[in-house]
């Protein structure tokens, strides 16, 4: 994935691992539809193509539902662990 997505001032790539816990949100909502299929996700691009958006993907991190492992380092163009 070449496009990079501001996560709350981090920049994650398609390769950054996610940490996702339990689906918390409102049972039978859409979210918690979409919640439901990426939750399973190992990182951005899995997120993404099991149906998460880059809106979902802010409010995720933001809640604490979903936790950024790893980031897009602009000096080095690389992923890095988030220490």
């Amino acid at each position: 994935m070449n496009n990079l997505i501001n996560v709350d001032g981090i920049l994650v790539s398609g390769e950054c691992k996610l940490e996702i816990g339990n689906n918390v949100k409102r049972v039978g909502s859409k979210s918690w539809l979409r919640f439901e299929e990426y939750m399973s996700s190992k990182d951005v691009n899995e997120y993404m193509e099991k149906g998460g958006l880059k809106a979902d993907l802010r409010w995720d991190v933001k809640k604490g539902f979903v936790k950024l492992v790893e980031k897009w380092d602009m000096k080095s163009k690389k992923v890095v662990k988030i220490s």
